[in-house]
C-alpha cells in the first residue's frame, strides 16, 4: 500500500511537472509570436517624457529596427544605440525589459510595457530601477518615457 500510495504522489508529480513544461512550451511560442509581429522597422513619431513631448531632430528619421531579441536605433542611416530586449506577451499589458548596450543606461534593465496595434506600436518604459508602468502615460514628474512609433512599409 505504500509503494502504491509513492507510485500514486509519483505520478502526479510527473504530471504536474509535464503540464508545467506544455505551459512554458505555450509561452515560448506567444514569445517567438510576438517577437515576430514586433520585427521590422519603426519609425519614431512621438515621444513624451516626464509629460512633455520632445520634438523630432528637424530633417531627420529616428527608426528603431528590431531583430529577434536584439535591436538598433538609427537616426538616418547612423547607429546611435541599440541593446536587448525581453517581452512577456500575457501580462496585460503586454511587459518588454529594454536593456541598452551602450549610452548611460548601458547594461540596465530598462522595464517598460508595449502594444502593437495594426501599423503603431507603443512602448513605455521607467528608468532602471524604477517600477514597470502600468499604463501609456509619461505624466509630469514619472520617470517615464512614452514612444510611439508607425511600422516601415517594405
Amino acid at each position: 500500500m505504500r509503494l502504491r500510495g509513492w507510485m500514486l504522489a509519483t505520478g502526479f508529480v510527473l504530471a504536474a511537472g509535464l503540464a508545467g513544461v506544455a505551459d512554458e512550451k505555450k509561452d515560448d511560442e506567444a514569445i517567438k509570436k510576438a517577437l515576430e509581429e514586433m520585427a521590422g522597422a519603426w519609425e519614431l513619431v512621438k515621444v513624451v517624457a516626464d509629460g512633455k513631448e520632445l520634438p523630432a531632430p528637424e530633417g531627420k528619421k529616428r527608426v528603431l529596427v528590431v531583430e529577434g531579441t536584439k535591436y538598433v536605433v538609427r537616426l538616418n542611416d547612423e547607429k546611435i544605440g541599440g541593446g536587448t530586449l525581453s517581452i512577456n506577451p500575457k501580462t496585460k499589458p503586454a511587459s518588454i525589459d529594454v536593456t541598452p548596450s551602450e549610452g548611460e543606461n548601458k547594461d540596465k534593465v530598462m522595464p517598460g510595457v508595449y502594444e502593437i496595434k495594426g501599423d503603431e506600436m507603443k512602448v513605455c518604459v521607467a528608468n532602471p530601477g524604477k517600477d514597470r508602468p502600468k499604463e501609456f502615460e509619461a505624466k509630469d514628474d514619472s520617470g517615464l518615457v512614452l514612444v510611439t512609433y508607425k511600422r516601415v512599409k517594405k
